[in-house]
């Protein structure tokens, strides 16, 4: 089975070269986000949206629902411009060949909740394997906006439950630290009978790493940092002798190697896997209600706690 897993995205409106954001369902005074993404949405329904040079085609399905404060419905995304030979899994024959001009179109479910007196909305998109739909459905949203409201920004932010960004502290093995110094002096290039690099030509690093399968016991400092307490400061950090100008580590998660940012932990589990939590149909894929129920409670958790912290 094909894992299922959803991304969720804070939805928010500004005034162009303004950081606070507006009450979404009246942002320039009158005008309902809903009515806005509704439309945007409307207005591609059985047409389709090219992404990536015009390989990747996304379509907007003809069953978007609109009910109180909620917009669901379905997307199908393949990619075309290859052949590819479709054949019985049981006997391994051939049963159709994918022409470049065609793509198997994989259905996903979309949502969106824009609430009442609030400076936010929430979206959620569903990943079946590696296929998506979030650069389609940005892509729809932005040009709408941008073409009715120029005077207004729209912005869609990633975001995960806080619960699911710590369990990626707790279940991510730190590896390796790096402290990086944009830049090489001459007192270092001097001992190699050298002169001094500027910063975009090299770095020099500090390494941290682990040996015979242990792991750094930096769990609880990556956790305040993760949470905002403490904040790296702006400007070097000072490690004894060593200048820092950045931060970075490498983290094995579900048995792969991810370099990352501090502000980047949380991107590893940026998409919540809920196929032990749906229920799949006969064709292979999460029955609606079951992915709609999922993605409603993830919604409400994080309006309800305001604990989602955004990428």
């Amino acid at each position: 089975m094909q894992g299922v897993s959803v991304s969720l995205y804070y939805m928010r409106v500004t005034e162009r070269r303004k950081l606070a954001p507006l009450v979404v369902e009246a942002f320039d005074g009158s005008t309902d986000l809903l009515k806005v993404v509704h439309d945007a949405l409307e207005e591609h329904q059985g047409n389709s949206v090219e992404i990536k040079g015009g390989t990747r085609r996304t379509y907007i399905t003809n069953d978007l629902k609109r009910k109180d404060r909620v917009i669901e419905g379905s997307v199908e995304v393949g990619n075309s411009g290859y052949t590819a030979s479709i054949k019985d899994v049981a006997t391994n024959k051939e049963r159709f060949k994918q022409l470049p001009s065609q793509a198997a179109m994989i259905p996903l479910y979309i949502r969106f909740w824009v609430p009442k007196a609030e400076r936010f909305a929430l979206a959620a998109f569903q990943h079946f394997g590696d296929a998506g739909c979030k650069s389609s459905m940005n892509s729809i949203l932005q040009d709408y906006f941008h073409s009715k409201f120029p005077e207004y920004t729209f912005a869609l932010r990633q975001v995960v439950p806080q619960q699911y960004a710590e369990q990626v502290v707790k279940s991510g093995a730190i590896k390796e630290l790096r402290f990086i110094q944009f830049g090489v002096g001459n007192d270092i290039a001097n001992m190699y009978g050298g002169s001094g690099l500027p910063p975009g030509v090299a770095n020099l690093e500090m390494r941290v790493v682990t040996r015979n399968n242990n792991e750094l016991a930096v769990t609880q400092w990556i956790r305040q940092a993760l949470h905002g307490r403490p904040k790296l400061q702006k400007g070097p950090l000072e490690l004894d002798s060593f200048k820092c100008d950045d931060f970075r580590m490498r983290v094995k998660v579900n048995g792969k190697d991810k370099i990352l940012k501090i502000r980047d932990f949380v991107r590893l589990n940026s998409r919540i896997d809920v196929s032990q939590e749906v229920s799949m149909g006969a064709d292979g894929h999460p029955t609606r209600k079951s992915i709609s129920e999922i993605c409603a409670a993830l919604m409400a958790q994080i309006s309800k706690e305001d604990t989602g912290i955004t990428l």
